[in-house]
């Protein structure tokens, strides 16, 4: 049996519950009753939760408080990471390696990277501008396209832009975590891209 988790805050599952649901999932894939960990002080509305599987603690990006929230795998226990580069971060994820954790911060068009340390917390974060390709708006809650994901895959990370609506790839350094000279593609499907997921399968 597996564990899937639900951050109840997402746009898909309403504002202001400042919540995350852990639902476990069945072979067959069907989930069955969840239990809601809420902590006011520590989740924010909107926030990605991404886990790092080689220390298995969570992460959550909190734009009210600027804070990421840093958890055990149950969310039993939380604490708030505070770095004077947060400013309103909203979308995250982590290297493969799981030593550093980037944090796109909604209303800098900076991407904060922060190296992970052996407790799980974090240590003192650097930014990247990605050579001024990064461009996310001034985040705001009635606007449900401003989310700033970021995604890592392959020694790449690619970071949507809402405007101009474009998508900087940038490589990553999996020792140093160092954001690379970053390429801008464009096309005229993508428009206000607001986060990035990556697929493999065989056309």
């Amino acid at each position: 049996m597996g564990c899937f988790g639900l951050s109840s805050v997402s746009r898909y599952t309403g504002y202001g519950s400042n919540s995350v649901s852990i639902c476990p999932v069945a072979g067959s894939g069907a989930l069955s009753a969840c239990i809601a960990y809420q902590n006011d002080d520590i989740f924010g509305p909107n926030g990605r939760l991404v886990f790092n599987f080689a220390g298995l603690p969570a992460y959550i990006p909190n734009y009210n408080s600027g804070t990421v929230a840093i958890c055990n795998s149950q969310f039993a226990s939380c604490i708030g990471d505070v770095d004077a580069s947060f400013s309103l971060p909203v979308g995250m994820d982590i290297n493969a390696a799981g030593s550093f954790v980037y944090v796109a911060n909604a209303s800098s068009d900076e991407v904060s990277i922060c190296e992970i340390l052996l407790d799980g917390t974090l240590d003192t974060c650097t930014t990247s501008t990605g050579d001024d390709s990064f461009a996310t708006p001034t985040f705001s809650i009635s606007d449900d396209l401003s989310n700033p994901f970021v995604h890592n895959y392959n020694g790449f990370g690619y970071f949507p832009n809402i405007s101009p609506a474009s998508i900087s790839y940038c490589p990553i350094d999996n020792i140093t975590g160092a954001i690379g000279v970053c390429t801008v593609f464009t096309d005229g499907n993508i428009t206000k891209p607001g986060s990035v997921w990556i697929a493999t399968f065989d056309i």
